[in-house]
Formats: C-alpha cells, structure tokens, sequence
C-alpha cells in the first residue's frame, strides 16, 4: 500500500509540467523523461468524450471535455520505459484501433481543443478525430 501512496505524493510534489508540447515534440512526463520527437511520432488520435443518458425512449449525449483523452504512437517503442501495465493498456488501445500511448486529460489544466490546436503547430499528419457518441449506436 505504501507504493501508490508514494508515488501519488511523487506527483503532487512534482513541479515539472505533465504536458508540453513545443519544436523540440512532445513532452508527457508519465510516459518518458524527455519529449519525444514529432519525427518519431507516427500516429495522433483525439477521443472526444461524451456521457450517455436514456430516460424511457430518449437518449441524450453530453459533451464530458475534462475525460478526452489524446493518444500518440511511437515508431519505436522500445526506446521508451514500459512495463506490464502499460502494455496491457497499450494493447487494449491497439485492439480498438486507436495509437496505443495514452494522454489523459483530466489532470491538465487546458482544453482538449486548445492542446490539439497546438500540436497542429508541428505536426504535419492528421489527427483522428474519434467521437464514440456515432460509434455507438443507442440500444
């Protein structure tokens, strides 16, 4: 028990930034201890959030931006530390299509827009935008 509570008392007391994003790429400090390059970077992917609600027959979507999440993939990820949890993550990523490196959202304080508008500021390939409200259809 001692472990999650040091390490979230690690984050809490760690005044490095969690997300930058600059020419230099992409800094995400739980993922590695320097940005990795736009060069290496081979797939973004924007996963817009949305709650669900169904009261008797109507269904109403909500927009939920603070639960985004931002995934990336990496030419070579074995150049970057993993372990098993990661890889499980990761392959579950994979498996429903999506780059398999996760950046969640709810800790940074800006808006998915505003993140997402700022690596269109050095990265040349497209992001997909993924809206599972018309991925999944209500029952």
């Amino acid at each position: 028990m001692r472990l999650p509570a040091f390490r979230l008392s690690a984050l809490i007391v760690d005044k490095r930034p969690v997300l930058r994003i600059s020419a230099e790429g992409l800094y995400y400090r739980p993922f590695a201890a320097n940005a990795v390059p736009w060069s290496e970077i081979t797939a973004i992917a924007h996963w817009s959030y949305y709650t669900r609600s169904v009261w008797l027959v109507r269904v109403s979507w909500t927009r939920a931006p603070s639960n985004d999440q931002i995934n990336f993939a990496v030419a070579d990820p074995s150049r970057y530390p993993n372990h098993l949890g990661r890889s499980i993550t990761r392959a579950m990523q994979r498996a429903g299509g999506l780059p398999p490196i996760i950046i969640q959202l709810w800790s940074i304080d800006v808006t998915p827009d505003a993140i997402e508008a700022e690596i269109r500021k050095y990265w040349t390939g497209p992001i997909a935008q993924i809206h599972p409200r018309t991925v999944s259809p209500p029952r």
